[in-house]
């Protein structure tokens, strides 16, 4: 595992990463994570997908979510910030000749989607464990913080029905993971969605959170690392 730094969107962005996901000319995955975007949390997810696929990978948090080599830098991040941070790493960081395969969580995913439907991206698509302390502290940044809470209020604002049109386009190459007992995303909006695109691979994990990362890591990664060897060797 090795943490980068990368200016991306003009903004100094920590990457973890195993492997070599950047010149990569085969297969890179590239993980966008939640709200909050500090990867950190998703290093021992990343860690056990890594160790079942040996796939380069590239954990991506969000802009203004973790501390910066920018000390000077205080803006606040909106979703189209965060797209267009996103999409810097995709179309300028990663090797042109690689397959990536594209992991979101939560509004990590709704990212994913809007970046294939607005920028023509053709790609394959509360107790916290001692563990998560160095993670924890990152969130203490009061600038962290604001940040945090700004994006997830423009999200409210902003995510307000499925993407139907853009799910349309790349339901033969989308997976889903969902859990009963997700607060955020309930059992009757994976029934809709099954209703609308029964084409799509679902997938029910059972007794996680919506925060995966902090008890279900291995699990998880199990189920992506099964749906992403389905789709590997497909030309």
């Amino acid at each position: 595992m090795k943490r980068l730094y990368i200016r991306l969107n003009g903004v100094q962005t920590p990457l973890i990463t195993w492997g070599d996901p950047i010149s990569n000319n085969e297969n890179v995955i590239i993980c966008i994570t939640g709200n909050p975007g500090i990867s950190d949390f998703y290093i021992e997810f990343a860690s056990e997908l890594f160790k079942s696929m040996s796939i380069p990978i590239c954990v991506i948090g969000h802009a203004g979510h973790e501390e910066s080599l920018d000390k000077k830098n205080k803006y606040l991040f909106n979703l189209k910030d965060q797209l267009e941070h996103k999409l810097d790493l995709i179309e300028n960081h990663i090797n042109k000749n690689s397959k990536i395969h594209l992991i979101g969580h939560s509004i990590g995913a709704w990212m994913i989607i809007e970046l294939i439907h607005k920028q023509s991206i053709y790609i394959w698509i509360k107790s916290i464990p001692s563990k998560f302390s160095s993670a924890i502290i990152k969130i203490l940044n009061p600038d962290v913080v604001e940040n945090i809470f700004y994006l997830a209020f423009n999200e409210m604002d902003t995510v307000l029905s499925l993407n139907t049109e853009s799910i349309q386009k790349i339901k033969h190459l989308t997976n889903v993971v969902y859990a009963r007992n997700d607060g955020w995303a309930p059992v009757e909006y994976i029934e809709d969605l099954k209703q609308f695109t029964p084409q799509l691979q679902i997938r029910e994990a059972f007794n996680v959170e919506h925060a995966f990362v902090l008890k279900s890591s291995v699990e998880v990664a199990s189920i992506v690392a099964d749906f992403i060897n389905t789709k590997k060797n497909i030309s």
